[in-house]
Parts: C-alpha cells; structure tokens; sequence
C-alpha cells in the first residue's frame, strides 16, 4: 500500500472516493456540455468557484462521443466533459456550502444545453435532475415494473425515484403508452464511461483567474 501510495496518481484515486476521514478528502465533479457550446460554458467554473472561494485543485476538460440509447445518458450529444476536483470538508456546513455551488455549476451545464454525472453527492434538485435526464421517467416506470416493492435502493433512488413513486401524477406519464422492451443498454441506470481523449488540462495557477480555473486567495490557499 505505501508503495502505491509514492505514486502521486494512485495516492489522489485513493483519497478522491474517501469522505470520511476528519479532515475531509479529494473529490471531483463532472459537467457535460455540447461541443458546439464549449465556449459559452468555459467561463462559468471559473466564476463560480471563485465567488464561493472553492479549494478548487485541478479542471480536466475531455471529450466523449454520444451515447443516445442509455436512458440515463450524460452524454445524448458530441460532449466535452469538464472534471473539477476540489478539497472538502466533512462537517455540515462544509456540506452545504459545496451543495449551494455545485448547484449553480449545474444550473450553467442546464442552460447551455449540458448535463452533469450523477454517481457523486446528490446535491442536484428534482426539478436540475429531470432537466438534466428527461427520460428518467422511463427507468422510474422500468423500475416500478420491475421492482415493486422498491427493494433495492441507493441515496440516488431515495432521493430522485422516492418522490416520484409517491406522486407519480405529478411527473410526465407518457413514458407508460410507449413502454417498449429495453434493450440491455438502455437498463444500464448510468451509461458506461465511452473512451474519452483528453482535450486540455489545466492547474490552478498563483493570482491568476482563467476562463477554466479558479485563483489564489491573499493567504496563498487556491479558491
């Protein structure tokens, strides 16, 4: 383990997925825009984590092709993916104040068209998530078939499906008339990751403020 460790890569996977260490750990988010709105998103980050004074480290921007079958898909378009891995904290307010941020990254994905991924905290809305999956309605209708008495559940389920299996009526029904047999793609509650070639990445640098990273505050500390 120390020897995977001395490797600077492995040693930030390793703390990425651990948030429940005292001290808070590494995480990262992704935000998914169309390629033809690339430039009308790049500067949105920058401004936001600035404003929330985020101990943002590192914004990756990849690229991904389509993937139009899943039903939860990220990527229905050409996409290129913008991966931001910041410091957080565990305490509860820690919590809220990245949940407040994340959610404006999410409103500036939504306006240009984009999505985000939905496998890290859930900090989105109901009304960000159907936004940003539309046919979520038709895995919630695949699912009420399939698992009645929602018995495998997970924090995405509790907070996206719970609600809509409770007032169903409030949500679009049209996925029921046009219910056909999915194929195995289209279960797959989250696509799987296409190969993705790195376009750019970029590291924080020292009072600097870029369309794709975040600054150095006075006392030295990335925002």
């Amino acid at each position: 383990m120390d020897a995977a460790l001395s490797n600077p890569l492995h040693y930030l996977n390793c703390i990425a997925v651990d948030l429940n260490v005292s001290s808070g750990g590494v995480v990262f988010h992704e935000y998914f825009v169309p390629v033809d709105r690339l430039q009308d998103f790049a500067s949105k980050p920058a401004e936001i984590l600035c404003r929330h004074k985020v101990n943002a480290l590192n914004i990756s921007i990849r690229h991904a092709m389509p993937d139009p079958d899943t039903l939860l898909n990220w990527a229905p378009v050409e996409t290129c993916a913008f991966v931001l891995y910041h410091k957080q904290r565990t305490r509860e307010n820690a919590k809220h104040r990245v949940a407040v941020w994340t959610r404006e990254l999410i409103d500036s994905a939504l306006a240009v068209g984009g999505t985000y991924y939905l496998p890290y905290q859930p900090y989105a809305t109901p009304e960000q998530f159907h936004k940003a999956y539309p046919k979520a309605v038709r895995l919630f209708e695949l699912k009420k078939r399939l698992d009645p008495d929602f018995r495998f559940t997970n924090a995405l389920w509790d907070k996206y499906y719970r609600p809509w299996l409770a007032e169903p009526e409030a949500h679009d029904r049209r996925a029921i008339s046009s219910f056909r047999a999915p194929t195995l793609s289209s279960i797959l509650i989250v696509s799987p990751r296409q190969e993705r070639s790195r376009v750019s990445r970029v590291r924080p640098e020292k009072n600097e403020c870029s369309a794709l990273q975040g600054t150095t505050t006075e006392n030295g500390r990335p925002c």
